[in-house]
């Protein structure tokens, strides 16, 4: 019970209550309910979103373009130092992907304002290459996985089931190919945690992975498999 506790204690000191906002300063509500809703914390920061619009310098492409990349274009694009966010997701998806995408944006605005120049960076960075394979020749996607690392957590508490695939990895690339396991989810997720918490120690990354370490090693027992053990005590802690 004690792990369950500080679980939530820790997931509780976390969440902030960012501010969605459009270019006339009023709350975009469809966006500010998926911020709300969101499993991983947020930064308490004024977001300025552009809706249907796209990246500085980017030509416009008319909305009855089809594709999921609108021609080329990018689907978003993130002003880290001003906190903007610029979406131009075709019309033609589905909520849900329009909902990734700009949980990805956000994954950029955490990483700006609670990340950058500190260890846990540092850490995701050895996490995400030593687990995923990185291409040669494209060493800013580590920069993409942190976002999409985030998007992640925001959306899925645990990965398990439908959501991997045979290789039980996450089955839904996407545009960055980031497919963590379920142990790399977790781990992202409570690095993610303590960069939002009261402690941004190693120590305090320590004790938060202390009660997930605890499951991960349990053994089997007569009639009770050793996954089905692990599964049931990483729900009991919110994982």
């Amino acid at each position: 019970m004690g792990a369950v506790v500080a679980f939530f204690a820790l997931a509780g000191t976390a969440q902030a209550a960012p501010s969605i906002v459009g270019v006339d300063g009023a709350t975009i509500q469809h966006y500010q309910r998926w911020v709300d809703s969101a499993l991983a914390p947020s930064p308490d920061v004024k977001v300025t979103v552009y809706p249907d619009t796209t990246c500085p310098g980017e030509p416009v492409i008319p909305k009855s373009v089809q594709g999921d990349l609108l021609g080329g274009v990018p689907e978003e694009c993130t002003l880290q130092s001003t906190s903007t966010i610029y979406l131009y997701v075709n019309p033609s998806m589905e909520m849900s992907y329009k909902r990734g995408v700009f949980l990805h944006a956000m994954g950029h605005i955490f990483d700006a304002q609670l990340l950058e120049g500190t260890w846990i960076r540092d850490w995701m960075f050895e996490l995400l290459s030593k687990s995923i394979d990185l291409p040669a020749d494209d060493p800013d996607l580590l920069d993409e996985w942190i976002a999409e690392g985030w998007a992640m957590c925001a959306r899925h508490r645990r990965l398990s089931g439908y959501l991997l695939d045979e290789d039980f990895r996450y089955s839904d690339t996407g545009p960055y190919d980031y497919r963590p396991n379920a142990r790399l989810h977790r781990r992202m997720c409570v690095l993610i945690r303590v960069a939002a918490s009261a402690d941004r120690t190693q120590s305090g990354y320590t004790k938060a992975l202390k009660p997930i370490r605890r499951c991960e090693h349990l053994r089997r027992k007569p009639h009770r498999p050793a996954w089905v053990r692990r599964e049931h005590c990483l729900r009991r802690i919110g994982y």
